[in-house]
């Protein structure tokens, strides 16, 4: 006769989902935006668990899929973010708890204060040829220069207009804090190229 654990009288041992797998910077930082959009830095625990539950994508691209499944799926989840045993679903989740969480990163250490939504005067430009944007670099700081400032970028844009069209920088160029607004969107955008190309890293 076929016997199972449970005629047995023994119990099975509880083993806890495995550790999602580390993923690139994107992953958490698209997770935020895409499916968490408001203009805070933060997003209350719950919300945030309500939307893994919610958004099968989002759980799945930082490998919570089978955590959502348990029983105790929002206690387990909640150690994972925050590394402590006392549950409280009035904590808030940042951007910097899942960079740190499902990419290995301290935001601290990438030197850069990310908003929860970019605001829209913030949002990325469309994106330019190769060719339009290696024609853009020549024409800022000449086609010997290996790189450019900031200040040489916002004196060339100045000067001529077109080329703030051409890299899609003509309405900041108008507002009256757009240089520090077009230094936040450079940096957004230097922080997206590392995350999907690691090997650019020692560069940026």
């Amino acid at each position: 006769m076929e016997m199972n654990t449970g005629d047995m009288g023994l119990a099975v041992p509880y083993r806890p989902p495995t550790r999602p797998k580390i993923v690139p910077l994107s992953v958490p930082f698209r997770v935020f935006q895409q499916f968490f959009t408001r203009k805070e830095h933060s997003v209350p625990y719950k919300e945030f668990f309500a939307g893994l539950k919610r958004f099968p994508d989002a759980a799945d691209s930082l490998g919570l899929m089978s955590w959502v499944k348990e029983s105790n799926a929002s206690l387990q989840i909640f150690q994972l973010l925050f590394g402590v045993e006392e549950f409280d679903e009035e904590k808030h989740v940042t951007l910097g708890d899942l960079f740190r969480t499902f990419s290995g990163h301290e935001i601290e250490d990438l030197a850069v204060d990310l908003p929860y939504e970019r605001e829209a005067a913030h949002e990325r430009p469309p994106l330019i040829s190769a060719k339009a944007a290696i024609a853009a670099f020549n024409q800022a700081g000449g086609s010997k220069s290996a790189f450019i400032t900031h200040g040489d970028l916002m004196d060339a844009m100045k000067n001529d207009l077109a080329l703030a069209k051409t890299l899609g920088f003509l309405k900041p160029m108008k507002e009256e804090d757009g240089t520090h607004m077009i230094a936040r969107i450079m940096l957004a955008l230097c922080i997206h190229v590392l995350a999907t190309s690691p090997l650019l890293l020692p560069r940026c």
